[in-house]
């Protein structure tokens, strides 16, 4: 996963690419940005949290336990609760 800054920030870095995760034998078919400076990536395999407006950093990784059968996101004033229904295999 790639994040890109096509501002001055991302001037000083090669193909503006600002940061990059790698994640190894995992599906993310989707992606919430749930503030200005939180994106919230869930995979087959576990919820990977990012922070940062210039340059986000991966700040949580949670494991998922079973098969994610849905995803729901619940935001509660300014706490968040995300939720994964799991369906054992």
């Amino acid at each position: 996963m790639h994040f890109y800054n096509f501002g001055s920030v991302g001037e000083n870095e090669i193909d503006r690419i600002v940061s990059a995760n790698s994640f190894s034998d995992m599906v993310i078919p989707q992606l919430d940005f749930v503030s200005d400076d939180r994106m919230v990536a869930y995979g087959d395999s576990e919820i990977a949290i990012f922070e940062g407006t210039q340059k986000p950093k991966l700040t949580q990784e949670i494991p998922l336990t079973g098969e994610a059968k849905s995803i729901f996101l619940i935001i509660i004033n300014t706490w968040e609760l995300y939720i994964a229904t799991m369906m054992k295999i």
